[in-house]
C-alpha cells in the first residue's frame, strides 16, 4: 500500500513537471502558443504525458535497481 502511495505521489510530481515545462515552453516561444491549445486540458495531451510520465517512472525504477551493480563493477575494477 505504502509503495503504491509513493509511486502515485512520485506519478503526480513527474506529471507537474511536464505541465512546468509546456508553460515554460510557452513563455520562452510565443509563436508556438497558437498551435498550443488554448484550455490546456486537451485529454489526448493529458494521457501522452500520463505515458511519458510512467514510462519515466520505469526508467527511473530500473536505475536505482541497477545502480548498486553498476556500482561494484566499478569498485572491482579499481
Amino acid at each position: 500500500m505504502n509503495r503504491d502511495k509513493n509511486w502515485q505521489s512520485s506519478q503526480a510530481r513527474r506529471r507537474n513537471a511536464l505541465h512546468q515545462a509546456a508553460k515554460a515552453l510557452k513563455q520562452t516561444h510565443a509563436p508556438l502558443v497558437s498551435f498550443l491549445t488554448a484550455s490546456g486540458h486537451d485529454p489526448d495531451v493529458e494521457r501522452q504525458l500520463e505515458g511519458m510520465a510512467w514510462m519515466t517512472g520505469q526508467l527511473e525504477g530500473q536505475l536505482a535497481d541497477q545502480l548498486p551493480v553498476l556500482t561494484h563493477h566499478m569498485l572491482t575494477l579499481l
